[in-house]
């Protein structure tokens, strides 16, 4: 003869139920929020970058301008006094302006050769932000009509009569790669690379945008 046997089901309340469903439902939530936080994270675009950059640059107010000497065997570095950023309108910094005294040394040492305009080196120091710039480029000496037009007034303790100062003349640096590491604005690329290499974007030609090397 067959055993009889039976199956007993428990009986779940509506409320046990319910608890069920929402522990499911926070299991796949934790089991998804790593992939959305993925997908929704993204690294700053060239332009942010560009704009923290700026800002970093005005507050430092000065920078270090390293060229080679005439000979170009040396680096000779000196504290420049860049019209700010923000006085240019160069919001892509594809310019950077200063003024010099065309009887300096560095005025001799940034003339073109032979082929072409000399590349020099700025570093702007964000001392409360903790950061700084670095900006490689090319350094053109202005005619006269841009040297007037671009002349800012704060330069004026230096160059009494303005642009009409006889020493005066202007320099434009065009950008092609530029270094960034900031507190203020927490970028620390290097920390994650172990050449400690800063963030760097670089033009792949002249007038190009700005792309992350």
């Amino acid at each position: 003869a067959r055993e009889k046997f039976s199956i007993s089901v428990p009986v779940r309340s509506s409320r046990e139920i319910r608890h069920e469903d929402r522990m499911a439902s926070l299991h796949l939530a934790a089991l998804l929020l790593p992939q959305a936080f993925a997908t929704t994270i993204q690294t700053p675009s060239p332009a942010t970058y560009v704009s923290e950059m700026r800002k970093s640059m005005d507050l430092a107010v000065y920078a270090s301008l390293a060229t080679k000497d005439v000979q170009g065997t040396h680096i000779n570095s000196r504290i420049i006094f860049p019209k700010p950023t923000n006085v240019t309108g160069s919001t892509d910094l594809s310019k950077i302006y200063f003024a010099t005294n065309i009887h300096s040394r560095k005025f001799k040492e940034l003339q073109p050769t032979s082929s072409g305009p000399p590349s020099v080196n700025l570093l702007y120091w964000d001392r409360e932000g903790t950061g700084y710039v670095s900006v490689r480029g090319l350094a053109v000496i202005c005619d006269k009509e841009e040297s007037t037009d671009e002349y800012w007034d704060g330069w004026d303790s230096v160059y009494p009569k303005g642009a009409d100062t006889d020493f005066y003349n202007l320099i434009r640096i065009e950008p092609m790669q530029l270094e960034f590491d900031s507190a203020r604005f927490d970028v620390d690329v290097g920390a994650e690379r172990t050449d400690w290499r800063p963030l760097t974007l670089i033009r792949p030609s002249p007038g190009a945008g700005w792309v992350i090397e």
